[in-house]
């Protein structure tokens, strides 16, 4: 895979193009943006202005990748003007530990990257800063001192860099014809620790530092901008056939569910047929060869035209006044019964009340037989004061 590295200077771009791998002498070449003809499926990194991305060196109490990227917005909010949700957000690693990792954020205004996304015209691109950039160029050429000031000269931007490692501990963006004296405006500020100044102008350090990240990330350093907010495109696109896979076997896999449920319930339903028919057999066996009724079917009818009964005399209120009419007919004038509750079941009546003895009960028992069938005394007991009887009659059937 080609990757091609941009940094946009005053007149134009500075493009250039490494095989993966830098296997052989880099190939080199510039032109203009319109000039450039990106391939399909070729990398783009571009380097935005140092001063278009704000830098900051962090110690966070988090390794994971993803708790990292959601903590930055609120770890950079203070030195951010405007809201967080007007920044993309990066990092990479400085030091990576179990709880704990050193990392560099660096937060982008999404306005200012848009405008520069439009003069690009590739969907795979990456976004970094120049100053990440140049010091990956330092890295590779070997400059490690943390005494050093390194500045870096070009045609639309001077950028003054004082790094440690892969940390980036001081990072000034200043127009090129002002380099040298704010570099040593910066020296006199940063104090005694800095004892020299390198000056670079190599048209191509930031472009080849932005490759460099890019392709060798553990090494060196890439902020890769559009990480978070393209993450998900690009992960479709790049997985396109992969994903087609993957839901073509979720289509096979619920097609087979449901065969198998269908074969399923296939088998149960004609397991219940079956057992219908041994039923009726057995049925026809023991009663005779006359007239074959399903049991089955019978006994659910009968618990429908039941409840169908029930709940038209309910609505209608035929049955209590029906029932509340035959008990006042059946109690004689001498028996003094209080009843305290009638209850309409399914299977019956159910009267309770108080009597003065059991003697009364029996005789309430002997009234209530005339208007009715099936008449039991469910229980009978003295009262708690011993004066009286509580008493439960239920009745079956009315006649």
């Amino acid at each position: 895979m080609k990757v091609c590295g941009l940094y946009e200077e005053k007149e134009g771009f500075y493009i250039s193009r490494w095989i993966k791998g830098f296997k052989g002498k880099s190939l080199l070449e510039e032109g203009k943006l319109e000039e450039l003809k990106i391939e399909k499926g070729e990398r783009v990194i571009f380097a935005l202005p140092a001063r278009s991305v704000f830098l900051k060196s962090l110690t966070l109490p988090l390794s994971d990748r993803g708790k990292i990227r959601s903590a930055l917005p609120f770890e950079m909010a203070e030195e951010l003007a405007g809201e967080t949700s007007d920044y993309l957000f990066s990092f990479y690693y400085v030091e990576r530990g179990k709880g704990s990792s050193k990392i560099v954020g660096g937060a982008g205004k999404r306005e200012v990257i848009d405008e520069e996304l439009k003069k690009l015209n590739a969907k795979r691109v990456e976004l970094t800063s120049s100053s990440v950039a140049f010091l990956n160029f330092l890295i590779e050429k070997g400059e490690r001192s943390s005494e050093t000031l390194y500045c870096f000269k070009g045609k639309g931007e001077g950028i003054i860099l004082l790094f440690d490692g892969k940390e980036i501990i001081f990072e000034r963006s200043v127009p090129p014809s002002r380099i040298e004296s704010e570099a040593e405006l910066s020296k006199k500020l940063l104090g005694e620790g800095i004892k020299e100044i390198k000056l670079f102008e190599d048209p191509i350090a930031i472009a080849r530092g932005a490759v460099l990240g890019a392709l060798e990330p553990e090494r060196f350093a890439h902020l890769n901008l559009l990480e978070e907010s393209e993450s998900l495109n690009k992960f479709l696109t790049e997985n396109r056939r992969e994903i087609r896979r993957v839901a073509f076997a979720l289509i096979l896999l619920l097609f087979s569910w449901g065969l198998s449920w269908g074969v399923d319930y296939r088998d149960t339903m004609g397991e219940l047929e079956r057992i219908e028919k041994n039923l009726i057999e057995s049925y026809r066996r023991y009663f005779g060869e006359g007239r074959v009724v399903n049991p089955l079917l019978q006994a659910r009818r009968k618990v429908e035209e039941l409840e169908a009964s029930l709940k038209k005399r309910n609505v209608s209120g035929v049955l209590p006044l029906l029932v509340l009419e035959k008990i006042s007919e059946s109690l004689p004038a001498s028996l003094e019964v209080k009843l305290s509750g009638i209850h309409i079941m399914i299977n019956g009546i159910e009267l309770e009340g108080t009597a003065r003895s059991f003697e009364e009960v029996d005789g309430l028992k002997r009234a209530l037989e005339r208007s009715f069938k099936g008449v039991e005394v469910s229980y009978a007991r003295l009262s708690a004061d011993g004066r009286s009887v509580n008493f439960g009659i239920r009745i079956r059937e009315m006649i």
